[in-house]
């Protein structure tokens, strides 16, 4: 049997894909590298359960607000340079706080060129 292993460096979770899976059956076949959202660096890899919880644990910025206003900001922020299309309403949910308070990361980081502004769906 043929299957690739990722260890969360972190946390220390564990995915397995087996790739001889579906051998017999092209449509069957796992088509993933890598499990979905994980990263890796120099420390090894890292699921997306620890990546947010590294973002929440950075150092906050003194007169920048409240500690957990600038937690809630860093983990919007994660989540919008993760996946940039998601809607405010979806990002809101997996940083569990309000569309109203994405908007605002989302322009600043479109102002800084760190995010490409999203073209308006047709009325």
């Amino acid at each position: 049997m043929s299957a690739e292993d990722w260890e969360c460096s972190d946390c220390g979770v564990r995915v397995r894909f087996d790739l001889a899976a579906g051998r017999d059956s092209p449509a069957a076949a796992p088509t993933q590298s890598q499990p979905d959202h994980w990263v890796a660096d120099e420390r090894g890899w890292h699921c997306l359960r620890c990546q947010r919880e590294a973002v929440l644990n950075q150092p906050t910025v003194e007169g920048a607000g409240t500690e957990a206003q600038q937690r809630r900001r860093a983990l919007v922020r994660f989540e919008l340079l993760r996946e940039p299309a998601a809607t405010d309403a979806e990002v809101a949910r997996r940083a569990k706080c309000t569309s109203a308070q994405v908007a605002p990361v989302r322009r600043d980081l479109a102002h800084s060129g760190h995010l490409r502004s999203r073209v308006p769906a047709d009325p």
